[in-house]
């Protein structure tokens, strides 16, 4: 990263001089040192900036890369760029940051290709910042698979097909397929691995079971409705984990699983089911969509499902669809309606 550009931009953000300069302080001065054979050896300085793990760097680089958001908003200003268009209110999008990724979207033309290209390249340029093209790519939204390859060998990128992994959550696949959940059921499967189950207690298998085996869905089941059947097999896991003896021998069941699970003041012990669970955090998008009207994804839902007769709560997915998370999400509607 280069440090003037840096130093431009929190200026241009309106920190004070004094600040700059510690900022600009910290990366240069920072030096290592390599242990060998239980003796430290001198100290060489970095050309990088900070130390690696250093919870400065994740907000410096947010601020240098809030300057390639603004020049591809000043594109859309001067129409020199062709976004995407959502819904019938014809709402534009983008582009989405988060941290290091960055996802551009656009008209698959030639020229705004070549203008969201020259936005990278003065950007690169002035940040001293670089893309990582073997981690980028292409994809296509209803396009000829010719012309992804066209457009994605200009780059040399690569072009990928749906469904698509972001921020670790897939995108564009079916959401109740059994094969969509594997990576859930292997997370917890890897988990369970390293635990020597058999010399854990009752009591330290409860609270693994709550603090962890139960969180592990937690990120996927905040979006999408889970199957069933992958709830079954969650709770089997769960279930021969909490009975299980020494050297994974099967143990002997006292309680029903479903009596596990009820709250503690209702006679279980407070694990919680997975559906109720599931349900509560796809109802908390019911909850936070009239709250939320100016966030982009409310903007968007709006935009594709439009609202029903009351003006605030949200419309309804089509019900052809297998691959909207919406879908499932309004799913859980009248459970929503009756825990207002």
């Amino acid at each position: 990263m280069d440090w003037n550009f840096l130093d431009f931009v929190m200026e241009r953000k309106g920190f004070d001089a004094r600040w700059r300069k510690w900022i600009l302080g910290c990366l240069s001065s920072v030096s290592f040192s390599i242990i060998i054979n239980e003796k430290d050896r001198r100290h060489f300085s970095s050309s990088r900036g900070v130390r690696q793990g250093d919870p400065l760097s994740p907000f410096l680089f947010i601020l240098v890369a809030d300057a390639m958001s603004r020049r591809i908003q000043r594109g859309l200003e001067e129409e020199s760029l062709c976004p995407l268009s959502v819904g019938s209110s014809r709402l534009t999008l983008s582009h989405l940051q988060f941290a290091d990724d960055t996802l551009i979207f656009g008209e698959f033309e030639d020229q705004n290709w070549i203008n969201i290209l020259e936005i990278i390249k003065h950007f690169c340029e002035a940040s001293g910042l670089k893309i990582n093209i073997e981690k980028s790519s292409l994809v296509g939204i209803n396009c000829e698979p010719a012309e992804c390859e066209r457009l994605a060998g200009s780059l040399g990128c690569q072009k990928v097909e749906w469904p698509i992994s972001y921020l670790g959550m897939p995108l564009g696949d079916n959401l109740r397929s059994k094969s969509f959940w594997d990576p859930v059921l292997s997370k917890v499967a890897k988990r369970l691995a390293g635990w020597k189950r058999g010399f854990l207690s009752k009591d330290e298998k409860l609270t693994l079971i709550q603090s962890v085996l139960s969180a592990l869905p937690t990120y996927y089941m905040s979006v999408f409705k889970m199957p069933i059947g992958v709830v079954g097999d969650l709770e089997k896991i769960m279930r021969n984990f909490f009975w299980e003896g020494f050297e994974k021998k099967k143990g002997r069941v006292a309680v029903a699983w479903d009596v596990c699970v009820r709250p503690k003041e209702k006679g279980g012990l407070g694990i919680g089911g997975l559906v109720e669970k599931n349900k509560a955090l796809l109802a908390k998008w019911l909850w936070r969509f009239p709250l939320e009207t100016d966030e982009l994804w409310h903007k968007v839902i709006a935009a594709i499902y439009g609202f029903q007769v009351n003006g605030w709560d949200p419309g309804a997915a089509p019900g052809r669809t297998l691959r909207s998370p919406w879908k499932y999400i309004y799913s859980v509607h009248e459970f929503y309606k009756r825990c207002k």
